[in-house]
Parts: C-alpha cells; sequence; structure tokens
C-alpha cells in the first residue's frame, strides 16, 4: 500500500483472529477459555485491516 503513495501508521492496521479461519477447531478452545490465540505475528493471518489515506498531489492551475 504504502508503494502506491498511501500513508498509515501501525495503529491503523488491525489483524482479527477470525474463528472460522481456524479449520481444526474453529476457535472453540479460545472461546471455551482452555486455550489462549497465539499473538500476532505468531499465527497465520487471514485477514488484515488497514485504514489508509492518499494524499491529493496539488494540482497546478
Amino acid at each position: 500500500l504504502r508503494e502506491q503513495g498511501f500513508e498509515f501508521g501501525a495503529q491503523n492496521i488491525s489483524y482479527p483472529y477470525l474463528w472460522w479461519s481456524r479449520s481444526s477447531d474453529f476457535g472453540l478452545l479460545e472461546r471455551w477459555g482452555l486455550r489462549k490465540a497465539p499473538p500476532v505475528g505468531q499465527r497465520e493471518e487471514t485477514l488484515v485491516n488497514c485504514v489508509a489515506r492518499k494524499p491529493v498531489e496539488n494540482a497546478a492551475p
């Protein structure tokens, strides 16, 4: 995204860990409190959300 001219910071990115993306147990063990989800960077991300903006270049009149 940055290579395409978009700007965003770390606070503009989220990594939701979707229950349906975990085929082994569908997140039930975390939901029941039997296991904690692995932290960001130690799991296979299936979705990344980003809020980014692309600055408008000043056009000459």
